[in-house]
């Protein structure tokens, strides 16, 4: 069987949902220094949202398929929209947990990558 790498930004965001709002991940990339991410980043509002983001939810129609939706800010913002149809998938088992817990009414853990028999939606966020 092989190893599961282990879930930190699932832990980031169990950790920030249940009160230790320090909790942050350090994020790590060739092209620039580490820095620090603030689980908080991923519970933000549609008004912390920057201007691009808030464009492309005014954007969405019909079903909606959040890939990578983390805390599932977007899909808890198209939900309060109205949207009835909205699929939040995350690789994370934590953040599956987190996202259930906050409301989203479809909520899967699936690896983006790996090959899926797909229903078509109009828009898909990531």
């Amino acid at each position: 069987m092989p190893h599961e790498a282990p879930d930190l930004i699932g832990q980031a965001l169990l950790d920030y949902q249940h009160g230790h709002h320090a909790a942050a991940l350090t994020v790590q990339c060739s092209a620039a220094d580490e820095e620090a991410l603030p689980a908080a980043y991923f519970f933000r509002t549609l008004l912390a949202m920057p201007e691009l983001e808030r464009q492309a939810l005014d954007e969405c129609r019909g079903r909606v398929l959040d890939l990578g939706a983390g805390a599932g800010c977007h899909s808890l913002e198209l939900q309060s929209r109205g949207f009835a149809d909205v699929k939040a998938i995350d690789h994370s088992a934590g953040a599956v947990q987190v996202m259930q817990a906050r409301g989203v009414r479809q909520v899967a853990r699936h690896d983006i990558f790996a090959p899926a028999r797909r229903r078509k939606r109009p828009t898909t966020l990531s």
